[in-house]
């Protein structure tokens, strides 16, 4: 724990990831992955700052805990889905997310800052090609562009919340409510520009 990656080509982290808390993962490139998630991040606390995940089959960035912080990364070009953050009290920040198949990014957890990320010009027909999603509760989304998505731009949605255990597993529970959705650019998106399910949610000068 506590371990610093930095300026490192990783090219096999696939489905087996990495498992710990405190580390720092910087300035990497995930590049060409055939299969599953490029960069498969579970623990409590750690930093993925300043990676480039890229051109990755399937999936580019997972992480899975508590207390994270993903920031300041560029992650492009996979053939579906570009990131998923799980759990609670987690920093999502600066990110440039594009060209990917799928969806862009989707939180799922309560207590979350996603604020000032670019998630522009990802493509899926599907139901599942959103820009932005995110389940639970009181969660700060603000100051995001979320431009050019093949679905809808911003979907804040009721009925998943998370809880881990000491494996990490999920499960979900009530509808979300309680979140803070502030001041996004919200434009050119393939339906709906932002759709808000649950009760209590405030949206306010997007």
């Amino acid at each position: 724990e506590g371990l610093k990656i930095a300026r490192r080509l990783l090219l096999d982290l696939n489905e087996n990831g990495a498992w710990g808390a405190g580390n720092t993962y910087e300035a990497n490139f995930v590049v060409g992955n055939n299969q599953g998630m490029a960069f498969w991040l579970r623990g409590d606390g750690n930093a993925v700052v300043n990676n480039i995940i890229a051109f990755n089959d399937y999936s580019g960035l997972g992480v899975i805990g508590l207390g994270n912080t993903v920031s300041s990364n560029t992650l492009h070009s996979a053939t579906w889905r570009a990131a998923r953050v799980y759990g609670n009290g987690n920093t999502i920040t600066y990110n440039r997310i594009f060209g990917n198949g799928g969806p862009g990014l989707g939180v799922f957890g309560s207590g979350n800052l996603i604020a000032a990320n670019d998630v522009s010009s990802n493509f899926n027909g599907s139901s599942d090609g959103n820009g932005i999603r995110v389940y639970g509760s009181s969660n700060v989304i603000r100051d995001n562009v979320v431009s050019s998505n093949a679905v809808t731009g911003l979907l804040v949605a009721g009925g998943r919340d998370n809880w881990h255990d000491h494996d990490y597993h999920l499960l979900y529970a009530a509808p979300g409510s309680a979140n803070l959705v502030m001041n996004n650019r919200v434009d050119l998106n393939g339906r709906e520009g932002m759709r808000i399910q649950g009760s209590s949610n405030v949206v306010t000068l997007n």
